[in-house]
């Protein structure tokens, strides 16, 4: 096939077709066929000739590999000795006589644990404490982990926490530290315990305790169903102080934003008028306080700083993006007239967001508040759960990319439309009529 392939090309050489065309760009057109032509010939041909060398190697490998057949092949060897095969076949198989399988790759037989028994827990059972576990019939547990402290485990409402080392304590305690650990199986079942604290009045939670060998069942328990020992998953005086300063700043925050140009299209106008409030500000405003409020209460209950994924920083830029890009096109363009110099009534908070410069309802501002929403919600759900911030996939992050770049798609005939209803009502003429007071409030 290859041998044709190259002959095909000398033809073609030789032959020299697009050399008799006169006209130069039809010259041009008719090689750039031929070496088309060539080059899809040479891509249908190559995977065929190598398909087909491959199973050629093949059979001669399989054919060379195998084993010549011997006359005597189907015969099969006869015993020299019948009397000892006899002896051989009636040999009784080997009996299992209880002692530990000592092959390579098997481990020693589990210990019978059901004598093993947590009669009593004491201690405040909470993060970074320290409790106290009696367990009875202590020594035959210590035997079974090989008398290391470290593969004993604690489980907590069913949870292991791994990588948590007792300490031998009095009259059959066992002490154990209670911290996290970089043990990602640890992590999950901290963030799993610690999760859905009872709000907004915290409480403390009723979890069975009981300890175990490391990859064996955990032993049996008197805290379990009814008698459940309390876990104290908020601090509540923690608590209280980060629920009262985040409705403090939330307060503040609205009460500057709603007297002031923070949130809005633009500053003040001359007569003291407050304009509309910007889409892209609002959502950026509205990612700030749901990330920053969620990080703090994270790291409030489980000490954790290291908690932002990436996707969290990819919703915080396309925010950011969203309010940057709504602002550069407000006030691009030369002889432009920007929405500082255009008079933008507010009409209420939410009419303000849902609807362009004409007061008219639109469908891509509806768009990107409902995927902010929807976001939100999951984040917070996420952050109450396990106190992780969600890490979203790209695709969803591409949504909300989409999302905020048809508002910012939209932002230029609306700025168009501006443009002209503001020439034809003299504003673009003298547009220091609606400029903003000298020194007024959010001018600077």
């Amino acid at each position: 096939m290859l041998d044709a392939l190259v002959k095909l090309i000398i033809q073609i050489s030789n032959a020299r077709p697009w050399a008799k065309v006169e006209c130069e760009k039809c010259r041009k057109v008719c090689f750039s066929t031929a070496f088309a032509l060539v080059i899809i010939i040479a891509v249908c041909a190559c995977p065929i000739t190598s398909s087909a060398q491959a199973n050629n190697n093949a059979n001669a490998s399989s054919a060379s590999s195998s084993p010549s057949p011997s006359p005597s092949a189907d015969t099969k060897p006869k015993p020299a000795n019948p009397a000892a095969e006899g002896a051989k076949q009636a040999e009784p198989a080997p009996v299992n006589s209880g002692a530990a399988d000592t092959k390579p790759g098997n481990g020693p037989a589990a210990t019978d644990l059901s004598s093993v028994r947590v009669t009593g827990v004491s201690g405040d059972l909470a993060l970074f404490n320290t409790i106290s576990v009696t367990v009875a019939n202590l020594p035959l547990l210590l035997k079974a982990a090989g008398n290391d402290y470290s593969k004993i485990v604690l489980y907590v409402d069913g949870f292991p926490l791994k990588g948590i080392t007792p300490r031998p304590g009095e009259d059959n305690n066992l002490k154990f530290d209670l911290k996290r650990t970089d043990n990602d199986d640890t992590k999950k079942s901290w963030n799993s315990l610690l999760g859905r604290p009872t709000l907004p009045l915290p409480k403390q939670k009723k979890v069975s305790v009981t300890v175990g060998v490391l990859n064996q069942p955990p032993v049996d328990t008197d805290y379990k169903d009814d008698k459940k020992f309390p876990m104290t998953v908020i601090n509540v005086y923690g608590y209280w102080i980060f629920a009262a300063a985040l409705v403090l700043f939330l307060v503040l925050f609205i009460r500057w934003a709603r007297h002031s140009d923070v949130l809005r299209v633009g500053p003040r106008l001359a007569d003291g008028q407050l304009q509309r409030y910007s889409l892209g500000r609002c959502q950026m405003a509205y990612w700030f306080f749901l990330v920053a409020a969620s990080y703090v209460f994270i790291w409030m209950v489980t000490s954790e700083y290291g908690v932002l994924p990436g996707s969290v920083l990819g919703l915080i830029g396309i925010s950011a993006g969203t309010a940057l890009g709504a602002a550069i096109i407000d006030t691009s363009g030369a002889g432009s007239v920007s929405a500082a110099a255009i008079s933008h009534p507010t009409s209420g908070f939410f009419t303000d967001i849902f609807s362009d410069d004409e007061g008219k309802l639109t469908f891509h501002r509806f768009q990107i508040v409902v995927w902010s929403i929807v976001l939100g919600i999951i984040f917070v759900a996420s952050v109450y759960n396990v106190l992780t911030m969600p890490d979203f996939p790209n695709e969803l992050l591409a949504l909300m990319g989409i999302s905020s770049g048809t508002y910012i798609g939209f932002k230029f005939p609306e700025k168009q439309e501006a443009q002209n209803r503001a020439a034809a009502t003299g504003v673009a003429a003298n547009p220091n009529a609606n400029q903003p007071k000298p020194g007024g409030a959010g001018g600077a």
